[in-house]
């Protein structure tokens, strides 16, 4: 799996740095233009020549857009065969993960490997984030929600500009062009409240999610059956969280030093949801608005009926499961998810005899319980034989139970703190949050922090399960 050397992102903020001070403000937004090509080069190597074709093709598409978007039928076809234009790379990369790469013919089976993290993978390990947000500008550019960029090089920074290239989240044009546009400035305030968001993510990534994938493997590779799976499910459902949350943390802080603001992608605590509605409504925020906006929404309003909207919301998470990769198993994942949030609207209602306190508690563990069950088939090769395991007798040798054990203790008494600082935020970011406390106990949290990053830390290198979407 990619992940990112702290080197590349050092040097990558030190040009920024460095060019902030030496360009005048109104040439900064090249500045970041400039560390974005560097970050993306030193990242994907030659593979930045596709984020300029795609720049150019968005670029050409929203002027030839807006040309016509009073002719609104014009519009509407000529807009349809330039968002088809721009998903052909995303399309091959994700048909290139079920397309076998050998086949070995034996006397009476055959057997075909494929290749899903294949020589092309890495070209397009960032390229679902920045089509959507190409496709989304020539969306807007046509239903005359905003006006084309008349700098290519702006658009081209809109497109790779490098906190939000890998993993999103995907920001709207009108959120981020004018940003560039606008003043931006190195302070002290940027500054504090950069290194806060920075380090906030680092100990989620480094410490959380590290623990939590550790703890995952053990299992995993274990001869553990039974109620232990569930354990792996619950394990993965955490790593996945932190290890995604935290690069969104650790880039909003980086922006956030260059005075751009970056949107919400995450609610906090969002892993202690009661329910899927209220789960997916914290859960990548931007990706599932970018779906409802463009693709829901659209849909929607030309159905009268609820069986019609159910529907269509059925076809919405299908779509966001096979974003995650054309297969199966995917496409399972999608449909459970979206008949999940349908069954609960139906039946939450019967529950309203329940006391708030008490509805909280038992939804809690309820949506625990089945995203551990979902997990499964997200996280698993082949999720059959895990299930098969699942519903077997628990069984598990007595050193990896022990083990499992002493690991499940450690990574609670580094969970406890966090969730508890989490929801003394509500409904603020960590940089916020801290504003609020006196400077004792923000230097008690930066401690705390630092210390549990230098002593449980293995791999120095950011990572993201998402990368590979």
């Amino acid at each position: 799996m990619l992940s990112i050397n702290f080197s590349i992102l050092f040097i990558s903020i030190l040009a920024g740095v460095v060019g902030f001070i030496i360009f005048k403000p109104s040439h900064r937004w090249i500045v970041l233009l400039f560390i974005s090509l560097l970050f993306y080069s030193l990242t994907l190597g030659y593979q930045v020549i596709i984020a300029l074709v795609f720049a150019a093709v968005v670029y050409i598409g929203s002027h030839h857009i807006n040309k016509i978007s009073l002719n609104h039928n014009l519009a509407k076809t000529v807009t349809a065969w330039y968002v088809l234009l721009c998903l052909i790379p995303l399309l091959g990369s994700k048909l290139s993960s079920i397309i076998p790469i050998n086949t070995n013919w034996n006397d009476s089976s055959i057997v075909i490997e494929y290749s899903y993290f294949n020589s092309l993978t890495p070209t397009f390990l960032c390229f679902s984030y920045f089509t959507f947000n190409g496709i989304g500008y020539l969306i807007d550019i046509r239903k005359r929600y905003v006006k084309p960029e008349p700098n290519f090089l702006r658009i081209l920074l809109y497109i790779i500009f490098f906190p939000i290239l890998l993993s999103g989240p995907l920001l709207r044009s009108s959120q981020l062009l004018g940003q560039f546009k606008g003043e931006l400035f190195l302070s002290y305030r940027n500054f504090s409240y950069g290194f806060r968001l920075f380090l906030w993510g680092v100990f989620k990534n480094f410490v959380l999610g590290q623990q939590f994938y550790i703890y995952m493997k053990t299992i995993e590779k274990s001869d553990a059956s039974g109620f232990l799976i569930l354990l792996q499910g619950l394990s993965f459902f955490f790593y996945l969280y932190f290890t995604f949350s935290s690069y969104v943390d650790i880039f909003t802080g980086i922006s956030r030093i260059f005075n751009i603001q970056l949107v919400r992608n995450f609610g906090n605590r969002v892993y202690a949801s009661t329910s899927r509605k209220k789960f997916w409504s914290e859960w990548h925020i931007t990706l599932n608005n970018w779906f409802r906006d463009y693709f829901f929404f659209a849909i929607a309003k030309k159905v009268r009926s609820k069986l019609g909207l159910n529907i269509a919301m059925l076809i919405t998470f299908l779509l966001i499961g096979l974003w995650h990769g054309i297969s199966f198993q995917f496409a399972i994942w999608g449909l459970l998810n979206g008949l999940w949030v349908i069954t609960e609207e139906r039946l939450l209602p019967y529950f309203n005899f329940i006391s708030p306190r008490v509805k909280n508690v038992l939804g809690l563990f309820y949506h625990l319980i089945f995203a551990s069950f979902l997990a499964i088939i997200f996280s698993s090769k082949l999720p059959l034989l895990t299930y098969s395991k699942l519903f077997s007798p628990t069984t598990c040798n007595s050193v990896t139970l022990y083990w499992l054990f002493k690991h499940g203790l450690i990574i609670f008494l580094l969970f406890a703190p966090f969730d508890w600082i989490s929801r003394k935020m509500g409904a603020h970011n960590f940089d916020v949050y801290l504003d609020t406390l006196s400077f004792s106990k923000r230097w008690f949290i930066y401690i705390f922090l630092a210390i549990g990053i230098s002593a449980f830390t293995t791999f120095w290198s950011i990572n993201n399960y998402y990368f590979k979407f």
